[in-house]
């Protein structure tokens, strides 16, 4: 026990310090939250029955950066390297673009690569809900590979998936490198973006009419986005780029679903900055499951403005297909 209180601290001050735009970081990024792999079936997509007792409202906002330290230094496994392992969810996948085209400037760019990614998503939630999480990328294709695209991408922070809670998430999906030319940095935390967030679903007056399974909800969230350094389209550097974003996710069934998100951008939006996004797909939060997913983060644009050439299409998305293990 000892040894695990000794190692497992260090172990999250590696995943969100030593390995580690916009708020949506597209399929190279680390995936938003949703229920842990290891979690019960029955509760993807938001079931109607309240998983605890009270207003669920109060309940989730009290909830809300909760720290259960006696969770941290209760032992789960007779294990030592088990114990250590524990909260650790591993993912690997491979990312098929449908274009070659992008669009981007320095360290900021379309946030779909145009080559073929293998991808290897590594999730470490030690307590509660806060977590910080590294995805690493290798370009397939290296002469599609962009400046902006990064050989990693990462977050950490606080983000419960329940509905009526809180979320606070630092995200950095700028062109890090592991390697990076002589004078430049690993990463730049000051280009990276801090998320202020709340979910809740939709109310069920509204929803119930659109639901093929009433026994689901449609859930919805809710972020403001700030990014104190950004690369401009001009190129030269903008400041404290910022947007509300407004999205939700409705369920066909507990694993088919379609995604909309909607921004609000206060300042700073660059051409590959999207006015929505979108996605499609078979997602399975559980362990040892598949997930094939479409997305698209380009440059979208409302019908009454003009996407720049090479984003806001369909084929500018890609599909992402990726299996997951809890430990």
């Amino acid at each position: 026990m000892i040894i695990y209180r000794a190692l497992k601290w260090p172990l999250v001050s590696a995943c969100a310090l030593g390995v580690g735009s916009i708020a949506s970081g597209g399929p190279l990024a680390a995936q938003e939250a949703s229920p842990p792999v290891a979690a019960q079936d029955g509760v993807l997509g938001g079931d109607v029955q309240a998983s605890v007792e009270g207003d669920p409202v109060v309940r989730g906002a009290e909830s809300s950066f909760a720290f259960p330290l006696d969770d941290l230094y209760a032992r789960k496994h007779d294990s030592e390297a088990r114990e250590m392992l524990d909260g650790l969810t591993v993912t690997p996948g491979f990312y098929m673009p449908f274009s070659s085209r992008s669009v981007g400037q320095g360290a900021n760019g379309v946030a779909t690569s145009t080559s073929p990614v293998a991808r290897l998503d590594l999730r470490y939630q030690p307590v509660g809900y806060w977590f910080a999480q590294i995805a690493l990328n290798r370009y397939l294709d290296s002469s599609r590979r962009q400046d902006w695209d990064p050989d990693f991408t990462y977050s950490f922070g606080y983000d419960d998936w329940h509905p009526y809670t809180f979320s606070l998430v630092y995200s950095n999906y700028t062109n890090n490198r592991f390697d990076p030319a002589p004078g430049e940095p690993v990463t730049r935390l000051d280009y990276g973006t801090v998320a202020f967030g709340y979910k809740a679903p939709l109310p069920r007056a509204l929803a119930e009419p659109l639901l093929l399974d009433d026994t689901l909800s449609i859930d919805c969230r809710a972020n403001l986005n700030v990014t104190p350094r950004y690369d401009r389209n001009d190129g030269g550097v903008g400041h404290w780029k910022n947007n509300v974003s407004l999205g939700c996710r409705y369920p066909f069934t507990r694993r088919l679903y379609i995604d909309f998100t909607a921004y609000a951008w206060g300042h700073g939006q660059q051409p590959w900055d999207p006015d929505f996004t979108y996605g499609f797909g078979l997602f399975d939060y559980r362990s040892n499951h598949v997930s094939l997913q479409y997305a698209n983060y380009s440059g979208n644009r409302f019908p009454w403005r003009t996407a720049r050439e090479g984003t806001g299409r369909f084929r500018n998305g890609g599909l992402l297909l990726s299996w997951s293990h809890a430990f």
